[in-house]
């Protein structure tokens, strides 16, 4: 009998699908377990969850908002002083994760560099996918603020206002607008407070006609939602529920070709971009989550974006 696993943060989540992803694998007759990571206890090379050894599954789905740590540990030392016991568990528990023969959607190495927003960025540019003016280098937390080579460079790529944003990050958190680059050092301090990790400047799209363009894809289909809604929120946040209408909105073709070449840049499975519109009509990706909160797209659409996951899942684990 197939085995499926509901990988989440905590249990069930509703905002994250995880319930509807669930739900969709009983649907299939599956044997389905939820695990959360957090709570996986490490005892040599075995996984212990709830007093129970575990067995690899055969498929895994990951609903919740979990930032995957393999990045923030191997690559940011400031970062890995910061991290609580329980994350570092679960990146060893991930570790011996990627050495079972499981089907994970998304794919977890994917998964966490698309929580990396530096990351995320480079192969979105490289793959011809329009995003706001962003600075070439991150501002770590060494940065020289004293240089006026650094500074001049973010003012001739990205220019005044501007945005600066932790690399990992979600929900807004840790995202501040700088009015001059006069104040980039105050700014920085004053994140790196509660997020000791590198930042990324870029373009504050104060331009924004309002309206956000939030897309969920999964596997071969898009479900876009236009949220239109209060002019004085923050065009430099995209607060999914802050306060917006929210309608769906066409699919071009256009638009479906940049989501399809935006996900396979990721290697994703599943993923939801949040668009702004550019002074031009050009929409450009603000906001990568993978995961992200689908209950709008599900209610925009009129359908559970978790069976859509599930459905997807499936289709990979019958062509292995």
């Amino acid at each position: 009998m197939t085995k499926a696993w509901v990988l989440s943060r905590s249990m069930p989540l509703e905002l994250y699908s995880c319930d509807r992803v669930y739900k969709g694998f009983l649907r299939h007759n599956i044997d389905t377990k939820f695990v959360d990571l957090f709570d996986v206890k490490l005892y040599g090379n075995n996984l212990v969850y709830e007093g129970e050894k575990l067995t690899p599954p055969d498929v895994a789905v990951i609903p919740n908002a979990i930032r995957v740590p393999r990045l923030n540990i191997e690559r940011n030392e400031h970062f890995k002083k910061s991290l609580a016991a329980d994350i570092v568990d679960s990146y060893n528990a991930i570790q011996i994760l990627k050495s079972w023969n499981t089907l994970f959607v998304n794919d977890l190495d994917a998964h966490a560099d698309a929580s990396d927003k530096w990351i995320t960025y480079n192969k979105l540019v490289n793959a011809g996918i329009s995003m706001p003016r962003t600075c070439t280098f991150p501002i770590r937390l060494d940065h020289d603020f004293t240089r006026q080579d650094l500074k001049d460079i973010i003012l001739n790529i990205v220019g005044e206002p501007f945005v600066v944003k932790r690399a990992m990050g979600f929900n807004g958190l840790g995202v501040e607008l700088c009015n001059s680059i006069d104040d980039l050092e105050s700014v920085c301090k004053k994140i790196w407070r509660d997020y000791p990790q590198p930042l990324i400047i870029q373009e504050y799209m104060g331009y924004s006609t309002g309206m956000i363009v939030t897309v969920g894809i999964v596997g071969d289909e898009i479900f876009p939602v236009a949220r239109v809604g209060d002019p004085t929120l923050p065009a430099f946040k995209a607060d999914i529920y802050a306060g917006r209408l929210q309608i769906a909105y066409k699919t071009t073709p256009e638009l479906y070709d940049m989501c399809m070449k935006a996900k396979e840049a990721l290697g994703l499975d599943y993923v939801r971009f949040d668009m702004m519109m550019s002074e031009d009509g050009e929409l450009k990706v603000i906001e990568v989550n993978s995961p992200g909160g689908y209950n709008v797209i599900s209610l925009s659409h009129n359908m559970e974006f978790g069976f859509k996951m599930v459905d997807c899942a499936l289709s990979k684990l019958k062509d292995l």
